[in-house]
C-alpha cells in the first residue's frame, strides 16, 4: 500500500477510535448516533480475564456500515459454536463504530497502540493486556477456523 494511503488510514483508523476510558461502560444500544459504543472497558475486561484466567477478545467493529463486519458477526461472532466458546474462554471488548464519519475531538493513545486500520479488527490479548494476536478483515473458515486461532495462543 503507497505510504500516502497507509498514512491516511491510519489517521483516519486514529480518529475514529474514542479512548477505552471514556464512554465505557454503556451498552451498544445506548450511545448517541454516530458516537463509537463499547460494552465494557479495558480495564474490567482485563479484571475479569485475570479473575476467570482468560484471554481478552478486543474487536472493532462497524456493525452499521461495515459489510465485512456484518459477515463476520453472521457467520462467526454470532454462531452458537462462537458464543459457547468465548462464554468459557473469553473476555469479548466489543468496540462498536456506527459511523465510518465519526471524528471524536481528541486522539487516544490506544488507536496507536493496537494499530487498527482496517474493520473488523480482532486483538487478542493477556489478562494484562499484552498483545498476543492481531487479525484483520473478515476471517474465512467458519467459527471453528477462528476459534482454533484463538486457542493456539492459549498453549
Amino acid at each position: 500500500m503507497p505510504r500516502i494511503f497507509r498514512s491516511l488510514s491510519l489517521t483516519f483508523g486514529a480518529l475514529l477510535f474514542v479512548g477505552l476510558s471514556t464512554g465505557c461502560g454503556r451498552s451498544p444500544g445506548v450511545a448517541e448516533q454516530g458516537e463509537p459504543r463499547w460494552n465494557m472497558s479495558l480495564d474490567k475486561a482485563q479484571s475479569l480475564a485475570a479473575a476467570q484466567k482468560k484471554l481478552i477478545l478486543l474487536e472493532f467493529t462497524g456493525s452499521r456500515w461495515c459489510p465485512a463486519c456484518k459477515d463476520m458477526e453472521k457467520d462467526v461472532l454470532g454462531t452458537k459454536a462462537f458464543a459457547d466458546y468465548a462464554a468459557s474462554h473469553l473476555v469479548r471488548v466489543i468496540a462498536d463504530f456506527p459511523s465510518p464519519f465519526y471524528t471524536p475531538a481528541g486522539i487516544s493513545d490506544p488507536v496507536l497502540k493496537y494499530h487498527i486500520e482496517a474493520y473488523p479488527s480482532f486483538r487478542v490479548l493477556s489478562p494484562a493486556g499484552h498483545v498476543l494476536a492481531g487479525y484483520e478483515g473478515y476471517q474465512p473458515g467458519g467459527p471453528e477456523a477462528f476459534i482454533s486461532r484463538i486457542e493456539r495462543l492459549r498453549e
